[in-house]
């Protein structure tokens, strides 16, 4: 019996240290997400022909899943493309559908935060105990986050945000150890608007967030959970000339990269991936069912166990 008694212990031991299942004892998949969203990044920068390095980018991609063929929801502007990121949801469902300060139609629900449910609501509704945070250069972005269910939020603005962005994220990394951590890096988007699309400024600044990107997944391994977390790269839109929004293939098409523990090595997702795949991709390696309301569905980019 005594036994018996130490062996039940250590169990609910290790279930208690490492956060193994969630309310409902669905094991989850990793212990952490780090979710990197660069706003502005169209999957045109993958071709061949623009000669684009993105070396740490496409490291992840060799030891992770990933697509250049991801399909942006309309219109291909930000607002919309993040909220349905967010909340698994087409703007008409969410009521994200420009880039207002929240929702400009009424979701057709709503959580007690008044927004539709968001992947930061399910998580902390699933583990009360999770540390949460987002962290993000454009100042709308906290309209679409549901910051209540969030530990940590920082709007990193400024002239020195390539600077600031990588060594904010590092240390909230290191210190905290987050269960989901959202950044959001909103230069290749400006890049886009001032200096052009498919132009040299462009790629150069796409090269830029990638060395921030590469300073990122280094903070994880720093903080010794690079094991058991899964890494994920989006993107919002692309463009064409100064600008976005209409429906032009290098608007509509965007990258997505999966890179972490059990995730398949060096695969090319063959399946079509939409906006609002990411939510229930995130869902499903916590460990969580999605939402009724969410019309998403996880990607399958995992090993077989």
């Amino acid at each position: 019996m005594k036994k018996i008694l130490i062996l039940l212990l250590s169990v609910l031991t290790l279930t208690s240290a490492y956060g193994r299942k969630n309310s409902n004892g669905r094991t989850r998949r990793a212990q952490h997400v780090v979710w990197i969203g660069v706003d502005g990044w169209g999957a045109y920068a993958f071709r061949d022909s623009f000669n684009c390095e993105m070396k740490n980018i496409r490291q992840l991609m060799s030891e992770g899943a990933w697509t250049t063929k991801a399909r942006t929801v309309m219109p291909s502007v930000s607002g919309p493309n993040w909220g349905a990121m967010f909340s698994s949801a087409m703007p008409c469902m969410n009521g994200i559908v420009d880039n207002s300060n929240g929702p400009a139609v009424p979701p057709v629900t709503t959580t007690e935060h008044g927004l539709f449910p968001t992947i930061f609501h399910v998580v902390r509704q699933s583990y009360p105990k999770a540390e949460i945070g987002a962290q993000y250069e454009w100042g709308t972005i906290k309209y679409y986050v549901d910051s209540l269910d969030c530990n940590h939020m920082m709007h990193i603005k400024g002239a020195n945000v390539e600077t600031d962005t990588p060594t904010e994220a590092a240390k909230y990394i290191k210190e905290k150890k987050p269960d989901l951590f959202y950044i959001h890096i909103d230069q290749v988007d400006h890049a886009g608007h001032h200096d052009g699309h498919h132009t040299s400024k462009y790629f150069d600044c796409v090269n830029r967030v990638d060395s921030q990107i590469g300073q990122i997944v280094q903070a994880v391994k720093d903080a010794g959970i690079y094991d058991d977390t899964i890494i994920i790269l989006t993107s919002d839109h692309g463009g064409v000339g100064t600008g976005h929004g209409g429906n032009h293939p290098d608007e509509l098409t965007v990258p997505v990269v999966y890179c972490g523990k059990g995730v398949k090595k060096n695969y090319e997702i063959p399946d079509v991936v939409m906006q609002f795949d990411v939510a229930s991709t995130i869902a499903y390696i916590f460990g969580i069912e999605d939402p009724l309301e969410w019309r998403g569905k996880a990607t399958r980019i995992f090993e077989k166990k």
